[in-house]
């Protein structure tokens, strides 16, 4: 079996050849033993901003839609229309 890789050495899967279209996840919480997962929204986008700052290679955006974006403006745009929109749930 072949490992697919990115430029910072992450294995990112290998190529599907099947890609939709797929069921809409709901967007539930989910509760677990030691974790709870809540959708996002618009109170997590300075934490997450704040977060995501601290990465200045930018191999915390490996699995992201978008390249970083280093000034919070243009992060508060582009969560608000894309992680709140209807395309992609996160």
């Amino acid at each position: 079996m072949t490992l697919h890789t990115n430029q910072f050495g992450q294995p990112v899967g290998f190529p599907m050849a099947f890609t939709g279209p797929w069921a809409r996840p709901e967007g539930i919480t989910l509760w677990g033993r030691t974790c709870t997962l809540h959708r996002t929204g618009p109170e997590h986008v300075q934490g997450l901003f704040d977060s995501f700052g601290q990465d200045q290679s930018g191999q915390n955006w490996t699995y992201m839609p978008t390249s970083p974006t280093l000034d919070f403006t243009g992060f508060e745009a582009w969560f608000l229309e894309t992680c709140l929109g209807k395309d992609i749930l996160f």
